[in-house]
């Protein structure tokens, strides 16, 4: 039996969850879409966008420095893919959004992790993370 998927920390929440390419006389052929995982983003956009180094990548997402290194491979060539094939980009979603109660800090976490009490914050190391969902539903109630 495989040893079960360890979480990654992703602290980016993108606005758009697709990129379409511009749209050019003849091309009414919709091509399937690439996706993206959300923690190939995190990964890029640590190292890429924010320059950090692949081992403090690691750290904050969680995971070791090879994970991040499968995750930048993964992640460019289906962005390289997409961008020269003009196939759409679609980043995935599959993640619950958690706060931190004592800091404030939002982050998301895979669906499928189901508890998240071995989880800790980002920002200030608390575990004290709990879903935005059921906080919303026990302030309304």
């Amino acid at each position: 039996m495989p040893r079960r998927r360890k979480w990654r920390r992703c602290a980016f929440r993108p606005r758009a969850r697709w990129f379409y390419p511009a749209p050019t006389p003849g091309s009414a052929l919709v091509q399937p879409p690439v996706e993206l995982g959300s923690d190939e983003l995190e990964a890029m956009r640590l190292v890429d966008l924010l320059g950090k180094e692949q081992s403090a990548a690691g750290e904050e997402m969680g995971i070791s420095r090879g994970t991040v290194q499968r995750l930048l491979y993964s992640g460019r060539a289906k962005v390289a893919q997409a961008l020269l094939e003009g196939r759409p980009l679609r980043l995935k979603g599959n993640e619950a959004l958690l706060r931190c109660a004592v800091c404030g800090f939002e982050l998301s976490a895979p669906l499928s992790s189901g508890s998240v009490s071995y989880l800790r914050c980002c920002r200030c190391g608390s575990p004290n993370l709990y879903r935005v969902e059921q906080i919303e539903k026990e302030e309304v109630s």
